[in-house]
């Protein structure tokens, strides 16, 4: 009874992993994503859960244009899927109801497209040169750009699969906080470790960034240089 008991909770697990999704938000420089590797900032989000840890609450998910139904269906995973649909809240849980803004998305036959990126992440600096359009791609784990510094919000343990999402800078991006006053913020793989390092006028200051996978029980952050 209990070798029962046991291979049922590890299908179980096994299926939830099998059925998680991720949209992953590769930055490029220009319209068509056709400027050679991924620069500048990254998201990864899982879909159809409510993440409400980013500058407003997210819900994306995946449907169909030729299906009205399966368009605002949080349970659509088919292959037949042609749209991310996102939608964001600006206060309290992800309502299926009322979001503040929905926003649809046209996938190809790969699930890939290129978008102007969406409004994900509060950011008190620009990057130089900006970096304005992302190519999305759906895939059953996350991926983090190469040569980047990825911050990431996980489920229980800081492994790929119980990523909830992520964000994530190219080494070597530079944000600039205060033009006037030459004021930036270059994210950097110091001997593969992440850093930050702060500028004021071309005085610099390298600030180690927390690797460990910290948290509450339920929800843990971690840091760490993608190569």
């Amino acid at each position: 009874m209990i070798k029962i008991i046991f291979t049922f909770i590890l299908l179980s697990v096994l299926l939830y992993l099998s059925e998680s999704k991720f949209a992953n938000f590769l930055p490029h420089s220009n319209n068509d994503c056709s400027d050679g590797n991924p620069y500048g900032i990254g998201y990864s989000i899982q879909l159809n859960i409510c993440i409400s840890a980013i500058s407003s609450n997210l819900f994306l998910k995946l449907g169909n244009s030729n299906n009205s139904s399966s368009s605002s269906s949080s349970s659509s995973n088919d292959d037949n899927d042609n749209l991310l649909i996102v939608e964001q809240y600006e206060g309290g849980e992800c309502s299926q109801e009322n979001p503040t803004t929905t926003s649809y998305f046209k996938l190809d036959s790969n699930k890939n497209t290129c978008i102007t990126t969406p409004y994900f992440q509060e950011l008190n600096s620009t990057t130089s040169p900006p970096i304005l359009y992302s190519k999305v791609v759906i895939s059953d784990i996350p991926i983090f750009p190469k040569n980047s510094i990825v911050f990431g919000q996980f489920e229980q343990q800081c492994i790929s699969n119980n990523l909830l999402y992520s964000y994530s800078f190219s080494n070597g991006l530079k944000l600039i906080e205060d033009s006037a006053n030459n004021i930036t913020d270059t994210y950097i793989c110091s001997k593969n470790r992440p850093a930050l390092q702060y500028c004021i006028a071309g005085k610099c200051i390298i600030k180690k960034i927390e690797e460990k996978c910290i948290g509450t029980t339920d929800l843990k952050i971690s840091a760490f240089c993608q190569n």
